[in-house]
């Protein structure tokens, strides 16, 4: 999984920071999984990315979490 960004909100760094996996089911019976990240300091979370498989899922999630909408906080 990518290198996390500090929370930004309470600038917690990556090491309080989880990445949490659910296997959930589309209406076509197809297995996706819901991945965010979640700061253990703050509770604060980021969206939930999906994909098909764990590793893509974290990633993505990864992604968003590190992305914060073109954000330069480092």
């Amino acid at each position: 999984m990518s290198e996390l960004k500090k929370c930004p909100f309470c600038n917690e760094e990556a090491e309080s920071l989880i990445c949490t996996c659910r296997t959930k089911q589309n209406s076509e019976g197809m297995t996706i999984i819901a991945s965010s990240i979640e700061c253990l300091n703050c509770g604060a979370s980021g969206p939930q990315a999906y994909a098909i498989d764990e590793v893509s899922a974290r990633e993505d999630a990864a992604y968003t979490w590190n992305d914060r909408g073109g954000s330069s906080n480092e």
